[in-house]
């Protein structure tokens, strides 16, 4: 399996968990928690970003519920597999 299926399947579970500044940016950017989880179902892994201390980060973007506002997801997986959402934007094209 996948950097992109792990992430989905964790969204798909219930496995996931938001950091307060990814939900300060969810409402600033006036998207929703259905959202981010959209995003990171229909999206496509852009980057992987490594960090030997926290482990990889994961740049997912995808579209918001709507089907048609792009929203980029950073996050990474703890040690016992919850995925725990850093970050999420709007993408401006």
């Amino acid at each position: 399996m996948n950097s992109l299926d792990q992430i989905q399947a964790a969204v798909r579970e219930g496995r996931y968990e938001m950091t307060f500044h990814a939900t300060e940016e969810v409402a600033e950017d006036d998207l929703h928690l259905l959202d981010v989880e959209s995003a990171l179902l229909t999206g496509s892994l852009v980057s992987t970003q490594a960090d030997p201390q926290c482990g990889p980060k994961y740049v997912v973007e995808g579209l918001a519920g709507d089907l048609a506002t792009r929203a980029g997801v950073v996050a990474r997986f703890q040690p016992g597999g919850t995925l725990v959402i850093i970050t999420v934007y709007e993408i401006h094209s």
